[in-house]
């Protein structure tokens, strides 16, 4: 019976695999690279993590109580806060609070 060959799909399974040629057999990192089939950049590559912003609850208990008065989309509540608050916040800041809180309505797209 002949042996079946894995197939490493995923880049950190071939990272691993680098190492792990490295390591026993003691190959320089351009060979053990070579015979996996990456390249040097993505046996270096780190991801970076996504920052999440912290949700600020005194604006998100504005925009509630401005919700319950005036259930408005994201871009008609981002003016009647920011006139009520003297403020300048964004549509897309607006949009993501009210994402979070569920407040958005029904998309009009078809």
């Amino acid at each position: 019976m002949g042996t079946k060959k894995t197939s490493l799909t995923t880049n950190q399974a071939k990272r691993n695999r680098v190492n792990i040629l490295m390591k026993e057999r003691g190959w320089a990192l351009s060979r053990a690279i070579e015979k996996v089939g990456i390249k040097r950049s993505t046996f270096f590559y780190q991801p970076k993590g996504r920052k999440r912003q912290k949700l600020d609850p005194a604006l998100a208990a504005q925009i509630k109580e401005i919700h319950k008065e005036n259930p408005a989309g994201y871009k008609k509540l981002t003016l009647i806060l920011n006139n009520k608050l003297k403020a300048k916040y964004g549509t897309k800041k607006i949009y993501r609070y009210m994402k979070h809180l569920n407040l958005l309505g029904p998309s009009r797209r078809f």
